[in-house]
């Protein structure tokens, strides 16, 4: 009777066990989605707008790959702390892009998604998701959150149904910001690509 319950007891903690992996590894799988759905998006705004292009794109595509789970995203927080101005022009090239505006929309969305829902179970997941918080991911967030005065950037945008048109008074003092640029240089309807000189940096 003792042996049976030493059995009994034995098969329960492997079943906790299993059922405690489990939950760890569901964590896991879906945190590398998310992952690979923000860095999609940021590598469409980043070569959209010229941030990441040609040589660049792949090389942090590949960093990516290898592991560098920061390498999309590190470009734009590097660029906002050393270049005064940057985050404002990436903003204009957002808002006269629609890829652009969808997959920033789609980012800030997806990001707080991480953290809104409550599926920390761990010690290790709450260590990793103050990582993720404090890190580029959040930075980012912010860099790419976009206030318009008439257009809701929501779940129609993601799905590519925007309602109204962005006309050129959306833009941020679009003006002041673009003076120097050649006109090469300046915001286009088809793709932005803001920042072509520096983009391979």
């Amino acid at each position: 009777m003792h042996r049976q319950f030493e059995q009994s007891e034995a098969s329960v903690k492997i079943m906790l066990e299993l059922s405690s992996s489990s939950r760890r590894q569901f964590v896991k799988d879906g945190l590398l989605l998310i992952l690979n759905d923000l860095s999609s998006n940021v590598a469409i705004i980043g070569d959209r707008t010229g941030v990441l292009t040609g040589d660049s794109l792949d090389l942090a595509w590949a960093k990516y790959g290898a592991g560098d789970i920061w390498a999309l995203m590190r470009p734009f927080i590097d660029r906002s702390s050393m270049e005064e101005g940057f985050d404002i022009q990436l903003k204009n090239a957002i808002l006269s892009d629609r890829p652009s505006m969808v997959a920033a929309a789609s980012f800030v969305r997806r990001a707080d998604s991480i953290f809104a829902d409550n599926i920390i179970t761990t010690p290790e997941q709450k260590i990793l998701f103050d990582l993720l918080q404090e890190g580029p991911l959040e930075k980012l967030k912010l860099l790419l959150m976009i206030e318009l005065e008439d257009t809701e950037i929501d779940g129609d945008i993601v799905n590519n149904e925007i309602n109204k048109e962005i006309t050129a008074d959306k833009l941020i003092d679009e003006e002041q910001v673009l003076e120097g640029f050649s006109s090469a240089q300046r915001v286009s309807s088809s793709q932005t690509n803001l920042f072509p000189d520096t983009a391979k940096n």
